[in-house]
C-alpha cells in the first residue's frame, strides 16, 4: 500500500483505497505476485560498544562517585529475507528516558511501558490472545531487585536494575504463513554485602502463529519458563520455577465484517512452601481472604491455574460491536514473566459503537461507544461493573473532542481487594466524567487539556484532575513539550492499615480519609542539528502530599448502608501524612558519526526527599527544597561502531 498525507489539506491518497469503514490496515494491503528466484543473501551486522559511567553513591561518610566501564554488543543475523536473529550481551539502556514519577496507593503494581529498544523491536509477534502483557511483559528481564527492601543499611547502595548478562530473540514470518518469535534472556546476580537481592534468572519464551485463508484465520501457542539459581534466604520469598502455556485461535468471516477469538492458557509456579505461601497472600491472589471460599494451604510448594478467553466482534461497517468473556481461576499466576493484577475473577463485556466516516457539516469523523462490564469471582461474587458512554469528534478544523462518562457498581457489587487480605467490602456507586480537548495539530503552538471529575461514596469521595499540555514546533527540527498535572484526590475509603492476623477473630481492618494532592510538570526538547547529531532533554518534578484522618475498622462489611460498614477506632495519624518529592532529568546527545555507528553522551539527575513538611502542600516551598535537596548525578558515554559483513 502506498499512502500520501496531505497535512496542509488534511488530505489522505491511498493505493490500494484506504477504507475507514475497516477495521486494519493490513488486510487492505494489495497483493504482488510473479517473484521467483530471488536470491535471500545472509545478514549479519555486529555493533561491539563500551560504556563508561560515574555516579554517585551513597557512602557511610556521605557520597562519593563510582566510575565503571563495560563493554558489551549487538548482533543481528538475518537467517533468511524474513526470519532474523538478534542477540546482545551485557547491554547498556542508559541512554532511555526514565519512567515518570508516580505514587502507588493501591494494592496492584504499576505497570510501566517498555522504552528499551532491543525489546521493542518486533514485539508485536510475542502478543498472546490480542493481550501484548499478560504472558509476557518485557520488563520483567533486568526489573528492579525484588529482595532490595530486605537490605537494612540505609547508607547502602541498592541498584535500581538489574544487569542483562545476554539476550536473543528470533523473529520473523515463514513463506507458509507461520508466524514464529522466541526469547532467551539471562540476568546476572545482585547483592548487597551478604544480602541476595536478586537471584541470576533465566527466561525463555516460544510463540508460534500460523496463519490460513489468507490470514483471515489464525492458530497460535505460546510457552515461557522462568528458573531462578536460589540461596536458602531467597528461596523463602521468590519462586524458583514459573511454567505458563496457551493455545489461541482467531476467525474472520463474512467478507471480514465478523471475528471470533478464543484463548486457552495455564501456569504453574513452585518454590519452598514459604515463597508459595508468599504467593498465595499477595494481593494478586489473596487465597487467605475470611469470606473468599478458596483453598488456602501454607504447606503448598506449587500453585496452577488457567484463564480461558471467549470473544465475538463485528469489525467493519458503521455499527461495529461485540462481546468477551473471560475466567480466570484463582491459581493462575504469571507475573514471573507476564503482567497480571488480579487473579481469581471473571467478566463479560459488551459494547457498541457507531463511527461516521465520512465528513458532515462540522464534523470530518466522529463517532459514541457504549460499553457494559460485569465483574464476578471465579465463584460467583460481583466484584464490580461500570456502564460507560464515550463520545468523540474531528471537526472540520481539526480539533478534537472526547467526553468519557461511566458509573461503577450501580449494580450491587462487593468490592474482594479494598481491605487488602481481608473480608470484601459492599463498593458504593460512583459517576465519573474525562474531557479531552485538542488543538489543530497542524499548527505550530498546539495546546490540549484533559480534565476528569469524579465522585464516590456519596459525595463524601472526590477527586478531580487537569492536565494542561502544550507542543510547540519551532521549526521543522526543533520542538518542545511542555505540560503539568494536578490533581485533588479525597477518598473517604483509603485503606489505611491491617492489625492483627488476618482472616482471624481479633483482627482490625481499617480505612481512613485521605485527602491527597498532586503536582507535576513535564518539559521536553528534541533538537535535530544535522541529519547525524541530535539532542533531546527532558525533566519532570513531581511533588504529591497527603494527609490521612478519620481512621474507622470494618464493622459490617456487606451492609448496605454506607454507614453501618464501618465504626470509629480509636488510631492515631500522625506519622502517616507524607510529603513525596522527585525530580527526574536527562539530556541525551546523539551522534551517528558513520552510518549505524553512534556515540551517546548522557547526564541524568534525580533528587527525592520525603522526610519534611508531611501532610502540608505549598509548592513554592516544596519545590525549593527539592531543588535544594542532594542530587544523584549519573554521566554517561556510550560509544557504538556498525560492522555490517
Amino acid at each position: 500500500m502506498i499512502m500520501r498525507d496531505v497535512v496542509r489539506t488534511s488530505e489522505r491518497y491511498s493505493w490500494p483505497l484506504y477504507r475507514r469503514s475497516v477495521q486494519g490496515i493490513a488486510s487492505q494491503f494489495g497483493e504482488l505476485t510473479g517473484l521467483h528466484g530471488l536470491g535471500s543473501p545472509h545478514r549479519l551486522e555486529v555493533a561491539p560498544y563500551v560504556v563508561t559511567k560515574n555516579r554517585s553513591t551513597p557512602q557511610p561518610s556521605g557520597f562519593g562517585r563510582t566510575q565503571k566501564m563495560t563493554v558489551g554488543g549487538d548482533i543481528k543475523y538475518g537467517l533468511t529475507s524474513n526470519l532474523t536473529l538478534d542477540a546482545t550481551i551485557n547491554p547498556d539502556f542508559g541512554q532511555v528516558e526514565a519512567d515518570p514519577a508516580q505514587l502507588n496507593l493501591t494494592a496492584f503494581e504499576t505497570f510501566l511501558a517498555e522504552q528499551r529498544p532491543f525489546f521493542l523491536e518486533g514485539t508485536g509477534i510475542f502478543s498472546f490472545a490480542g493481550d501484548a502483557s499478560r504472558l509476557f511483559y518485557s520488563r520483567r528481564i533486568g526489573r528492579a531487585p525484588q529482595l532490595g527492601g530486605l537490605v537494612s543499611d540505609p547508607t547502602a547502595d541498592v541498584p535500581g536494575e538489574t544487569p542483562i548478562l545476554g539476550a536473543a530473540k528470533l523473529t520473523g514470518r515463514l513463506s507458509q504463513g507461520t508466524s514464529l518469535g522466541t526469547l532467551f534472556a539471562v540476568t546476572g546476580d545482585q547483592s548487597v554485602g551478604p544480602t541476595l537481592i536478586e537471584p541470576r534468572t533465566f527466561y525463555g519464551l516460544v510463540r508460534a502463529s500460523q496463519d490460513f485463508r489468507n490470514g483471515e484465520s489464525a492458530v497460535g501457542t505460546m510457552f515461557t519458563l522462568v528458573n531462578r539459581d536460589l540461596d536458602d534466604a531467597s528461596a523463602l520469598r521468590l519462586r524458583r520455577q514459573a511454567l505458563t502455556g496457551g493455545i489461541d485461535a482467531r476467525h474472520r468471516f463474512a467478507g471480514g465484517r465478523y471475528s471470533l477469538a478464543a484463548s486457552l492458557a495455564t501456569s504453574v509456579v513452585s518454590g519452598t512452601a514459604a515463597a508459595i505461601d508468599r504467593t498465595q497472600r499477595n494481593a494478586v491472589h489473596y487465597y487467605n481472604r475470611p469470606d473468599a471460599g478458596l483453598s488456602y494451604d501454607a504447606t503448598r510448594t506449587s500453585l496452577s491455574g488457567t484463564d480461558i478467553r471467549l470473544k465475538a466482534d463485528k469489525v467493519a461497517g458503521t455499527l461495529t460491536y461485540g462481546g468477551q468473556y473471560e475466567r480466570l481461576s484463582p491459581g493462575f499466576e504469571t507475573n514471573d514473566l507476564g503482567f497480571l493484577s488480579q487473579a481469581d475473577q471473571q467478566f463479560a463485556q459488551f459494547y457498541a459503537v457507531v463511527q461516521s466516516s465520512q465528513p458532515r457539516a462540522f464534523w470530518r469523523n466522529a463517532n459514541a461507544s457504549v460499553y457494559q462490564y460485569n465483574q464476578f469471582t471465579a465463584n460467583g461474587m460481583p466484584v464490580t461493573n461500570y456502564t460507560e458512554l464515550d463520545l468523540f469528534a474531528e471537526f472540520n478544523n481539526r480539533m478534537t473532542f472526547s467526553a468519557n462518562m461511566w458509573a461503577d457498581n450501580i449494580m450491587t457489587a462487593y468490592c474482594d481487594r479494598c481491605a487488602r487480605g481481608g473480608p470484601a467490602v459492599r463498593a458504593t456507586p460512583d459517576v465519573n466524567l474525562l474531557i479531552n480537548v485538542g488543538a489543530d495539530p497542524r499548527r505550530t503552538i498546539v495546546p490540549t487539556l484533559a480534565a476528569i471529575y469524579t465522585v464516590a461514596d456519596y459525595g463524601k469521595s472526590t477527586l478531580w484532575r487537569v492536565r494542561p499540555y502544550v507542543t510547540v514546533r519551532a521549526r521543522s527540527n526543533l520542538s518542545w513539550e511542555l505540560g503539568t498535572r494536578y490533581q485533588r484526590n479525597r477518598n473517604d475509603t483509603q485503606w489505611f492499615a491491617n492489625l492483627g492476623a488476618i482472616g482471624s477473630d481479633t483482627t482490625h481492618y481499617l480505612f481512613a480519609h485521605l485527602d491527597q494532592e498532586l503536582l507535576s510538570f513535564t518539559s521536553r526538547l528534541n533538537y535535530t542539528a544535522t541529519t547525524a547529531l541530535s539532542l533531546q532533554l527532558y525533566a519532570e518534578p513531581f511533588l504529591t502530599t497527603g494527609r490521612y484522618f478519620n481512621v474507622r475498622e470494618l464493622a459490617s462489611p456487606r451492609s448496605a448502608s454506607y454507614d453501618a460498614r464501618y465504626r470509629p477506632y480509636p488510631l492515631s495519624t500522625d506519622d502517616a501524612s507524607f510529603n513525596i518529592k522527585e525530580l527526574h532529568a536527562s539530556a541525551v546527545a546523539r551522534w551517528e558519526y558513520r552510518p549505524g555507528s553512534t556515540v551517546f553522551l548522557v547526564w541524568t539527575q534525580g533528587r527525592d526527599q520525603d522526610d519534611r513538611n508531611a501532610g502540608t502542600f505549598v509548592p513554592t516551598r516544596d519545590f525549593k527544597d527539592l531543588f535544594a535537596a542532594r542530587p544523584d548525578n549519573t554521566f554517561l558515554v556510550k560509544a557504538s561502531y556498525w560492522i555490517n559483513f
